[in-house]
């Protein structure tokens, strides 16, 4: 059984058109092999919703990993025209204020469900990695900005997308505080 599941489904029973000789045969991909056969059992209905909560993880994810970048750039920006305000615990404040704003901004203003507590957390940690490559590079350059900002880029922006569905759980608590009033 498990080695039909493996090999593409070949479907010769389907109606054919008018224009088609009949000589080829149609090869089903993984998803309308699933859509065909959990159609008949849910009339759909499983489907779309796993498409949906699909769409809506990506989205929460997209927003809240542009949400940390905004806030590492602005510190990254801050540093470039003067890295005494950018250095420790004050440039790290700058990137968590602006991604956290910017993460609302979104929520908001677009309507997109973003997590806000990720986005936060995401640039606190990437900025904390760009501020820490100043012991090795010149802090305040132009090659502190690119290595630096990819340094922190490349440990706040995985932190801010695993922690993204933290969104789907506040989102889950607002509909439920909504249904029991």
């Amino acid at each position: 059984m498990l080695e039909l599941l493996d090999e593409p489904l070949l479907l010769d029973e389907l109606p054919e058109d008018e224009d088609d000789e009949g000589d080829e045969e149609e090869l089903l991909d993984d998803e309308s092999l699933l859509e065909l056969l959990l159609e008949p059992a849910t009339g759909g209905l499983f489907w779309r919703m796993i498409k949906s909560t699909m769409k809506t993880a990506v989205q929460i994810a997209s927003g809240t990993m542009l949400a940390t970048t905004i806030g590492l750039l602005a510190m990254l920006l801050v540093g470039l025209m003067s890295w005494p305000p950018a250095r420790g615990v004050s440039g790290i404040a700058i990137g968590l204020i602006t991604s956290t704003m910017f993460a609302l901004l979104l929520r908001k203003k677009l309507g997109q469900p973003i997590s806000i507590v990720a986005s936060g957390i995401g640039a606190i940690v990437a900025c904390f990695f760009a501020i820490s490559t100043a012991e090795i590079l010149p802090p305040g350059s132009l090659q502190w900005f690119f290595q630096g900002g990819l340094y922190g880029a490349a440990f706040g922006v995985p932190v801010a997308a695993i922690l993204s569905p933290l969104a789907l759980m506040e989102r889950r608590r607002v509909n439920d505080d909504s249904v029991s009033n």
